[in-house]
């Protein structure tokens, strides 16, 4: 009698077995079918990064060359013979300033004696030299 509970134990416990592995073999399918999802996600958003930035940087050359044209069809007053005086204008900086100007950036800093370039205010004048 022993010996047949053993084997009906055991019967049992290759049941549980074959049970359990099906189980496993069920779960390891859907990590994989996560994992492919999780892929596919992964690789939509790459796309989707590429595709912002690329617009992000249509939008700053297009802006640019708003600025440009704004400040190349504004007639600057002559502060003297040999330069202009330029109000900063809100998202100028002294490179868009230097450009409209056909001048560069390290004359405009000279002849302001600014500390710094890239330290310009809204509404501060500036001398354009020639």
């Amino acid at each position: 009698m022993e010996v047949q509970n053993m084997r009906s134990d055991i019967e049992r416990l290759k049941n549980q077995l074959e049970v359990l592995a099906d189980e496993r073999n069920d779960v390891y399918q859907l990590v994989r079918d996560v994992q492919s999802r999780l892929d596919a996600i992964e690789q939509s958003l790459g796309g989707f990064e590429a595709a912002r930035a690329s617009e992000k940087q249509e939008l700053l050359d297009h802006l640019s060359r708003k600025i440009a044209e704004i400040l190349k069809s504004q007639k600057p007053a002559p502060v003297s013979d040999t330069g202009y005086e330029h109000v900063v204008e809100t998202g100028q900086t002294l490179s868009d300033i230097a450009l409209a100007y056909k001048v560069n950036v390290k004359a405009i800093v000279q002849a302001n004696n600014l500390p710094n370039a890239n330290d310009i205010t809204v509404g501060q004048k500036l001398f354009i030299p020639e």
